[in-house]
């Protein structure tokens, strides 16, 4: 658990390959960039100051994602920008079932949005994702 620590950034850590359960809530992270980490299960980041998924980390076991009281929750549709980062095993978004309509939303985007969004693009709506994104590469 590293909760509670006044930490701004995760670039420091290193991928840990036996890591399954990261609790970073009530610090003072802007976003989650940090190393990717092959076995994490669980990202437990409530209770920061989140406002981007830029640099969001390559995640390919993460079950469940915990983003509470942070600002990236006035982001439309950010269960489906999660469900785009994080692939098919995310089952759980703060606690709580992901959408069916957020999994359906996830369907049509664009192969490459995943990796538009870990750049920094700015999230959209579904009918203008395509021509956004291809102007963003």
């Amino acid at each position: 658990y590293l909760a509670g620590n006044q930490i701004t950034s995760l670039s420091g850590l290193p991928q840990l390959t036996n890591l399954e359960f990261l609790s970073v809530a009530q610090n003072k992270l802007k976003s989650l960039a940090m190393a990717p980490q092959p076995r994490l299960q669980v990202l437990a980041a409530s209770k920061n100051n989140i406002c981007t998924l830029k640099g969001f980390p390559n995640l390919p076991v993460l079950e469940h994602l915990r983003l509470e009281d942070n600002p990236i929750l006035d982001m439309p549709h950010v269960e489906a920008a999660s469900i785009l980062l994080v692939g098919p095993t995310l089952k759980k978004f703060n606690d709580r079932d992901l959408p069916m309509e957020e999994q359906e939303l996830a369907c049509h985007y664009p192969a490459h949005t995943a990796l538009c969004i870990r750049d920094g693009w700015d999230f959209c709506h579904v009918t203008e994702a395509t021509e956004s994104t291809m102007q963003f590469l």
